[in-house]
């Protein structure tokens, strides 16, 4: 795990923030329940108030290029049609400082493929994004199998893992918790 960055505090301040909202709202229900879609409004929420952000939900690569009124020469990429689930902008610039991608994970499958998806738009000559994140929740049986999914998936798609959130036994022998991957 690395120190966080202003950004990467704000999303696990935000995340943290989630779990108790997703707590109160459902009567108590564990956050792993919760759809993809709660957090990432949650996330969205907390990101923008945190000054320096905006957030733009369920972007394709196409809606950001025209948003920047970038122009393509030649072949369109084929990821074009596809949707990250959030954007993170500077508030007062046309720059892109985030892509975004939340997943419920019960195997590293989902988290691999949507890191790809990211890893794949970051490296394409015309992308105005250079860092991208996994927010990945799930349940194990234990603590260390939890992390060494984050730190897998981190390794598989070439990110570093930056920490886990609320790490909780909600029912004796099994924990859940929110981990946070970067991709550059």
């Amino acid at each position: 795990m690395s120190v966080p960055n202003d950004l990467e505090k704000l999303i696990i301040s935000a995340a943290k923030k989630s779990i108790a909202l997703h707590e109160q709202v459902t009567g108590g229900d564990w956050f792993d329940s919760g759809p993809e879609s709660f957090l990432q409004v949650c996330l969205a929420q907390q990101i923008s108030k945190g000054g320096n952000f905006s957030v733009q939900l369920e972007a394709s690569p196409k809606k950001v290029n025209r948003t920047l009124e970038a122009v393509h020469a030649g072949k369109p990429s084929s990821n074009h049609n596809q949707r990250f689930d959030l954007i993170v902008w500077f508030k007062h610039e046309e720059k892109i400082r985030a892509i975004i991608e939340v997943k419920r994970a019960w195997t590293k499958v989902g988290p691999v493929k949507d890191g790809e998806k990211i890893k794949k738009y970051l490296h394409q000559k015309n992308s105005k994004a250079k860092t991208g994140y996994l927010v990945v929740y799930s349940v194990r049986k234990n603590v260390e199998t939890m992390i060494r999914m984050f730190n897998n998936i981190a390794d598989d798609v070439g990110g570093k893992f930056i920490t886990s959130v609320e790490l909780k036994k909600p029912v004796e022998g099994s924990y859940w918790a929110v981990g946070l991957v970067r991709i550059d």
